[in-house]
């Protein structure tokens, strides 16, 4: 078998390629999707950046970071959906609505 510049064989060295691959794109996809819990609508280009990846990586590859994008984006507006708005209502009902303002203001 032919060998690499760091001495290992093709099928490893074409592992180890592969490996840091997946890693590079975990890295961009955790990023990214920090940045789309803040801006759900990056979703969206973020959505584009598979499509053009696509034609550089398997499909079962691209399969499994489709499915997770879409579990993470859905899960992310069922949190704004469901956590923001209780949250700003319990917020506003302690600081206004509470007993304490009551007998304050009296």
């Amino acid at each position: 078998m032919c060998s690499t510049p760091f001495g290992l064989s093709n099928l490893s060295f074409h592992a180890l390629q592969r490996l840091s691959s997946f890693f590079a794109f975990f890295a961009f996809f955790a990023i990214f999707y920090l940045f789309c819990a803040f801006c759900p609508f990056a979703f969206f280009a973020f959505f584009a950046f598979f499509a053009f990846f696509a034609f550089f990586a398997n499909f079962a590859f691209i399969a499994f970071f489709a499915f997770f994008t879409f579990f993470t984006f859905f899960a992310s507006l069922l949190y704004f959906a469901f956590s923001v708005p209780t949250q700003f209502s319990v917020s506003s009902l302690s600081t206004f609505h509470s007993p304490r303002s009551w007998l304050e203001s009296d």
